[in-house]
């Protein structure tokens, strides 16, 4: 569960040095679990605002690790009912990863797009053949949530699990409405409650499949998927959810991969007589995974945001802790981290327009996201002078300070054993142990 949340709500680098004593954890996690169902409330969790892709700014939320452990045992206790409300010959987002050696809680996420895009093209192929896309508006934003608690209850029955769950999403939430943005065991929440929504687009459109919420509608003619729409549109009217106009399209077949796609994985290769190791499945290939980099910092605006930008966080860093395991515990001489880091260094100003965005964003408060993005995905390849500077400056950010090499000691406290990182809230844990 800790390895999971730590790829989905990306754990600072100051995780990686904390010594876990797992029986330790186990007893005072069951612990927490019992005292929330005794009426412990849950604190309120480290809040930044974080890119949308049409520009705007939402809170993502990042509780104590001790939180998202025990939202995650809860999920996981419900996942294979849940997953019972779901068509995954239709749904292809936030499957359940039913591997009995998985580390993910949830199957990865650049196949099951693959795949989805891989669907589209096989019914695109087929004569006469018109596809209707369209996206739901703020999906998640938009769940009523006394709505999502009564959904979960029919599925799963009045269960501790529920119990906790709604505790501490609501805690979680605050005043926003929705679900909030946390982690993968939210958003599999969200993708299974998105199933009340497949009904009724089921019931104007029998041929559909989705990614989140991403709907593809096919049919014979513009003309029927015109119909359809009209329908979907109409039955929407008595639901909380609602189409988002300006995504809507109507055509034929055509090339839907993305750059992720093109971006293929990274193998393990032998070059003069040493191995590059990829011991992780589902690593990006290195020379990938410096294109999409590169394409983030050229159009930061549009593309450093929650989704690709949140992806390749939980990407890059699956890529360093491949490197570990491959050099440092299984002494291979080498893995695709060195490659990717090479190719960053070779790409022609790539270095230096990432510098240029982290001093223009570490200065505003808004921006906190976007700088420590940049902060980690070239935390090898910043100048020490400009990391210097960013720390001394007293106008930027602690939480920025706090990601820049060796955290911001003017505000380190002393470590005390009787207090567990994994229980502090998100800045008293980098303080103390950044």
């Amino acid at each position: 569960m800790l390895d999971s949340i730590s790829y989905s709500n990306c754990l600072p680098p100051w995780r990686d040095g904390v010594e876990i004593n797992f029986a330790d954890q186990d007893r005072r996690t069951r612990k927490r679990i019992q005292e929330y169902l005794n009426g412990r409330k849950p604190e309120k969790p480290f809040s930044i605002l974080v890119p949308k892709k049409n520009g705007s700014k939402r809170p993502w939320l990042i509780p104590s690790v001790a939180d998202q452990v025990v939202l995650q045992a809860a999920v996981s206790g419900l996942a294979r009912r849940l997953i019972q409300r779901i068509d995954e010959k239709r749904v292809f987002s936030y499957r359940y990863n039913r591997d009995p050696d998985r580390l993910l809680f949830i199957e990865n996420q650049i196949r099951s797009w693959t795949q989805f895009q891989e669907a589209t093209e096989s019914r695109l192929t087929r004569p006469s053949s018109f596809m209707l896309q369209l996206d739901l508006e703020s999906a998640y934003q938009r769940i009523q949530r006394s709505k999502f608690y009564e959904f979960l209850e029919q599925v799963a029955g009045s269960t501790d699990e529920v119990k906790i769950i709604r505790l501490l999403i609501e805690a979680f939430a605050g005043d926003q409405e929705g679900l909030p943005l946390v982690n993968d065991s939210v958003f599999f929440l969200g993708n299974v409650y998105l199933s009340t929504v497949d009904e009724i687009i089921r019931r104007a459109a029998p041929e559909f499949i989705r990614f989140v919420d991403d709907y593809r509608i096919f049919g014979k003619s513009k003309t029927a998927l015109n119909d359809m729409f009209a329908r979907i549109h109409r039955a929407l009217v008595g639901t909380n959810f609602a189409i988002s106009i300006s995504k809507v399209k109507i055509g034929s077949g055509s090339d839907y991969l993305d750059a992720i796609r093109k971006a293929g994985n990274a193998r393990t290769e032998e070059q003069d007589n040493y191995i590059s190791a990829a011991i992780l499945s589902d690593l990006i290939a290195p020379e990938g995974l410096v294109e999409l980099v590169a394409q983030v910092i050229n159009q930061p605006d549009e593309l450093m945001n929650e989704a690709l930008g949140r992806f390749l966080l939980g990407a890059v860093r699956r890529m360093r802790l491949n490197g570990d395991v491959a050099v440092e515990q299984m002494t291979y001489g080498d893995s695709p981290l060195s490659q990717f880091d090479e190719g960053i260094d070779k790409r022609k100003g790539l270095v230096d327009s990432a510098v240029h965005l982290l001093e223009q964003y570490s200065s505003q408060r808004d921006e906190e996201w976007r700088a420590v993005w940049i902060v980690y995905v070239f935390s090898e390849h910043l100048p020490a002078s400009v990391c210097k500077a960013i720390q001394a400056n007293r106008t930027v950010s602690p939480i920025v300070r706090l990601w820049m090499h060796g955290g911001d000691s003017s505000v380190k406290v002393k470590h005390d054993n009787a207090v567990f990182p994994d229980d502090l809230n998100y800045v008293e844990e980098g303080r103390r142990y950044g």
